[in-house]
């Protein structure tokens, strides 16, 4: 059996003792893994995203109307990560990475990692992530099961 355990940014993998599963297929199933992952973090959503810096106001009059900053008017809505934000450089996405190190006797653990200066702050904002909460998602625990299911049979 094959028990699984997370923080934010990290996946720990513990094997049972009685497992007799050889060390370079654990960790070629868990960066196998990883870039799955990474690959998922950087696709892009249905989701629309309206451009840098725009904001909703309401006139003198009292009407709603979307602000767009000069530099960015014109531009449009962007396709949004599964993080729920639109990267304007394609710098954020590219910083996504990941590691996989054995952790202890039987413990492995893949983590994520995003190098971007940015990443902190925008993951402090609220409504949006770039790698907390990703070991909760649908898609990515789709993948655990695809990658470490075999590992226990």
């Amino acid at each position: 059996m094959i028990q699984f355990d997370h923080d934010d940014d990290a996946l720990f993998a513990q094997l049972d003792a009685d497992l007799a599963v050889p060390a370079q297929q654990v960790q070629a199933a868990l960066d196998a893994l990883g870039i799955e992952i990474v690959a998922w973090l950087q696709s892009l959503t249905a989701e629309m995203r309206p451009p840098p810096g725009s904001r909703l106001v309401v006139s003198a009059a009292g009407r709603q109307y979307l602000y767009t900053p000069p530099r960015y008017a014109g531009e449009g809505d962007r396709e949004a990560h599964p993080g729920h934000w639109a990267d304007v450089t394609g710098t954020l996405a590219a910083a996504y990475g990941h590691d996989v190190q054995m952790a202890g006797a039987g413990v492995w653990m893949l983590e994520l990692v995003n190098s971007s200066a940015y990443a902190e702050a925008l993951e402090a904002r609220d409504a949006y992530w770039v790698l907390d909460p990703v070991f909760d998602q649908p898609e990515v625990l789709a993948l655990l099961d695809k990658h470490l299911n075999p590992l226990a049979s």
